[in-house]
């Protein structure tokens, strides 16, 4: 059965919740078999990608990791929640997705490593230009 959850406007904690979700459904889905995202962001030797940041979309339709590759990447809160979900379950590095306000009604979702504190940026990795 395919459910398909819908939200209104949310604050920047529910959001943040809401991604923690996202994150285990992740985890759940790389024990499942579907593959992580990491490698396929980075560009190969001739500057191509499996997978690539997606700009934004107006529907903020959030992706799980399998949905992920049938688009061929996601935005930012879709690629934070992937990698952490992939640093986490595959390598056993403690780390969660955070979404922090860039600017007013502007936010960006990255990863947290719980280990050193470093913030990491998949949307940067998969060729977002800028900084969130």
């Amino acid at each position: 059965m395919a459910v398909r959850p819908r939200f209104g406007v949310l604050t920047l904690g529910e959001a943040q919740a809401l991604l923690q979700g996202l994150h285990a459904l992740n985890k759940l889905q790389l024990r499942q078999g579907v593959p992580p995202i990491s490698r396929a962001l980075r560009p190969d030797g001739w500057g191509r990608r499996r997978l690539a940041y997606i700009r934004r979309d107006p529907t903020e339709r959030w992706l799980s990791l399998r949905e992920i590759w049938q688009r061929g990447g996601g935005d930012c809160e879709d690629l934070a929640a992937a990698t952490s979900a992939e640093l986490d379950a595959l390598y056993g590095i403690p780390a969660v997705p955070i979404i922090t306000r860039v600017r007013p009604g502007l936010a960006h979702a990255r990863v947290l490593r719980l280990d050193n504190g470093t913030i990491l940026d998949p949307s940067l990795t998969g060729g977002m230009r800028g900084r969130g």
